[in-house]
């Protein structure tokens, strides 16, 4: 039951996070800028198929595509919840109020310390003065109401950064924004601070978000480089078959899709050749979630399975589900899953809350 799509909206970030493939450059930028036509293309697919947020970013910085805000815009036309995470580092950021005055739902903003010298450690190439400089810029933004959009500060934990997490939580508090405190995987001080383990300076050609990125075709016209043969990046069927009556947890609502429109396995890999499925525009949503499950790496994962719905249960087997199967595991099963887990996690007392505040969203009160 794919509710979000994560669709990342240029190929090229402007840090070298030591935690990060792009930031390491396993993943290379190659400044790709998704167009127009194949992001409409791409929204009106997503819509008919009852997608319901979409996430402009997974491995690179959103704010490095020009038209930024009319992409935001035309999600929130399509009656979709928008979404951007971004590192706001960028020297200039003519788009950032735009975007959020296009409608923009939530804006995370990574960090990794609140001193140069730590965020810097991760962070690589990010100066805090211009990341606090544009925090100041939204809180007073908000605080005149010209924005909307919910901000949140996300501060990524490592075993090196906790002494700052306390006044990191107290700036957002000053700023009026959320915070979240996210344990980050990997270890940025065991990445090398001269460019030997595949990090180059820092700024990788691009400065302020504009230069170096056309129009979405530089060098790479159609989505075909090295992409001749998709097929093999596809597990068959005959190799590994997925259990039709368990689905992982971490992709049951997310689809993948790069700045080409390709479509891969989930946001935990990265978006590389092996974990690639295919074309996001040439794949049903029922192919899609039976590709992911398919994959051999996802079969090799320790990410938690969860009971599928009778939805799930015929996308995993290549059919097509009825509308009574829809209608069936969305309204019935999956909300009952859902309540199970929250009683478990939460207890019962917790549980009625959460479920009382959802049903209060569901149903939000008409202006006089």
């Amino acid at each position: 039951m794919i509710k979000i799509l994560v669709l990342d909206v240029v190929d090229a970030c402007n840090l070298t996070c030591a935690a990060c493939p792009r930031g390491r450059r396993a993943m290379r930028n190659t400044r790709h800028t998704m167009p127009w036509e194949r992001f409409r293309a791409i929204l009106d697919k997503a819509s008919a198929e009852g997608i319901r947020e979409i996430n402009l970013y997974n491995w690179g910085e959103p704010f490095l595509h020009p038209d930024i805000a009319r992409l935001v815009r035309a999600v929130k036309d399509a009656g979709m919840r928008a979404e951007i995470s971004t590192n706001l580092s960028l020297k200039r950021m003519d788009s950032l109020l735009p975007t959020l005055e296009a409608g923009l739902d939530r804006l995370i903003v990574s960090i990794s310390g609140v001193t140069q010298a730590t965020h810097g450690i991760n962070h690589r190439g990010s100066s805090m003065a211009t990341v606090f400089g544009h925090l100041e810029r939204l809180a007073q933004a908000r605080q005149a109401g010209r924005v909307q959009t919910d901000i949140l500060v996300r501060y990524l934990h490592f075993s090196y950064n906790s002494g700052e997490i306390d006044e990191a939580q107290r700036l957002a508090r000053d700023w009026g924004f959320a915070f979240e405190l996210l344990d980050a995987c990997g270890d940025p001080l065991l990445v090398a601070q001269d460019g030997t383990d595949g990090i180059q300076d820092g700024t990788d050609g691009i400065q302020d978000g504009t230069d170096g990125i056309q129009d979405g075709t530089d060098d790479i016209q159609d989505g075909t480089d090295d992409m001749q043969d998709d097929a093999q990046h596809t597990a068959p069927p005959a190799i590994c078959r997925p259990d039709p009556d368990r689905i992982c947890a971490a992709v049951r609502h997310v689809a993948v899709v790069d700045a080409w429109g390709m479509a891969y396995l989930c946001c935990v890999k990265p978006s590389m050749a092996p974990y690639r499925l295919g074309a996001y525009l040439d794949l049903t949503l029922p192919e899609l979630t039976r590709r992911m499950h398919a994959h051999p790496a996802c079969a090799a994962c320790d990410w938690p399975r969860v009971p599928a719905t009778r939805e799930e249960r015929m996308m995993l087997q290549g059919k097509t589900p009825t509308p009574l199967d829809r209608c069936y595991g969305r309204r019935v099963q999956y909300p009952l899953q859902r309540a199970r887990e929250l009683w478990r996690r939460e207890g019962l007392v917790p549980m009625a809350r959460t479920l009382f505040r959802k049903l209060i969203q569901a149903f939000p009160t008409r202006g006089k």
